[in-house]
């Protein structure tokens, strides 16, 4: 059976007034291309929480705004060993949720540019074990950044921006400020493969077991 991948539905007010949940398509394209089914999860209030258990890995896409139940989301998602991926906002949400803390940046918002910046990566962390390098050169898309986190710190701009968060011990619990689901090259497909690798096992983990903690 294919891991379902849960996407955190962004909202977006419309010029109409209405309001709208949304996943990005590219993202949803990632998701089938490493051979998994994408699912939208939208949060309205606490009582969705409830819908994380269904999925076998979970995204939280990029954005200009996210729900306070996101950061229970992280919780949720780092005590059971679910895995995660955040992207851009994503990311910031997974550094505010591990007691960090995010400020303005300059320079970091060049949309329409494929390669931005280098990031510069620990050899002593998850995402090198994944890509087998100490730099990538990727986009850049965000006005605010993490400037602290309880999280492992593994990637850095040049400029000193954190770009890369994760949890070695955990199965998968990373976030990128870049977006991987724009690029097109070997580096997003590793990283979104060996995603849905762990939540292919997360999902056979549910299946063998009547405790949803590893």
């Amino acid at each position: 059976m294919k891991p379902i991948i849960g996407i955190i539905s962004r909202e977006e007010t419309l010029n109409s007034g209405n309001k709208i949940l949304y996943s990005y398509k590219e993202i949803i394209e990632q998701i089938k291309k490493a051979n998994a089914i994408p699912l939208g999860i939208n949060i309205i209030d606490k009582n969705d929480l409830k819908t994380i258990n269904i999925v076998d890995g979970i995204i939280l896409q990029g954005g200009d705004n996210y729900k306070i139940e996101e950061i229970e989301i992280v919780k949720i998602a780092y005590k059971k060993n679910i895995p995660l991926l955040g992207i851009c906002q994503g990311m910031q949400i997974m550094g505010i949720s591990t007691c960090g803390e995010i400020k303005k940046t300059n320079n970091h918002n060049k949309k329409n540019i494929e390669k931005v910046h280098d990031v510069m990566i620990n050899k002593n962390s998850k995402i090198y074990e994944i890509l087998k390098k100490e730099k990538i050169t990727t986009n850049s898309r965000h006005n605010y950044k993490i400037i602290n986190t309880t999280l492992d710190i593994s990637g850095k701009t040049k400029d000193n921006v954190i770009e890369i968060i994760e949890d070695k011990t955990k199965q998968f619990f990373i976030g990128l400020e870049w977006h991987p689901e724009s690029l097109n090259n070997e580096d997003t497909k590793k990283i979104f493969n060996y995603f849905i690798k762990k939540a292919g096992e997360y999902n056979d983990f549910k299946r063998n077991t009547k405790n949803n903690t590893w």
